[in-house]
């Protein structure tokens, strides 16, 4: 008695229904039929699990303030970019309303784009990740058109890139020194200090 498999079918059936019928508590029904309380809690849980949410239920399981054990506050946690934490009742672990769906991996664009006092440059969608020959021909195709339009009569400039391994390999930089265009000196990890991050 008590051990996962050992109820028949036909005793399941019998502590399903006094479960169902809402009358008689763990012990009592364990006492009745002559199954331990585990077998009787067990049963209750996957009849809980199976129940459909009430309308109000369902309102309240997404959002709910979770107590602090120490403090005894009201601590509340949202949505956020974090764990997410539910209160629920027993047999409510997995269900679908208790739950919020997010997406592990989400789709991610990368986009090239040049920026000057003249204004901004055309944009061009990266297919996969930026490789060095694959940067290349970014800047021929669209980074020299467009330092053209912007400096017909050869006005002196500076382009600035961060330190991306696509952006330093060799061949880029031997098509720097060809093209005879200057680069600003730039320190590494330093994100926050590309202004085009901000257009």
């Amino acid at each position: 008695m008590g051990k996962k498999g050992d109820l028949l079918p036909y005793k399941k059936a019998e502590v399903k229904a006094l479960v169902n019928a809402k009358l008689f508590s763990n012990h009592e029904i364990s006492c009745r039929l002559k199954v331990s309380e585990a077998s009787v809690r067990r049963i209750k849980n996957t009849i809980e699990s199976e129940e459909e949410l009430s309308p109000k239920r369902k309102k309240k399981c997404d959002r709910k303030p979770i107590f602090s054990p120490s403090s005894k506050k009201i601590k509340s946690f949202w949505r956020s970019n974090k764990a997410q934490f539910v209160c629920r009742r027993r047999g409510e672990k997995f269900h679908s309303d208790c739950g919020v769906q997010i997406v592990k991996n989400p789709t991610k664009i990368m986009i090239w784009s040049v920026i000057s006092g003249k204004g901004t440059g055309r944009l061009y969608v990266v297919k996969g990740m930026m490789r060095q020959d694959q940067y290349k021909d970014v800047l021929q195709n669209c980074l020299i058109p467009q330092l053209e339009e912007w400096f017909p009569n050869g006005e002196p400039y500076i382009f600035m890139q961060d330190g991306a391994p696509c952006r330093t390999a060799r061949p880029i930089k031997a098509f720097w020194a060809e093209q005879n265009i200057p680069l600003l000196d730039w320190p590494g990890i330093s994100p926050d200090m590309n202004p085009i991050e901000n257009v």
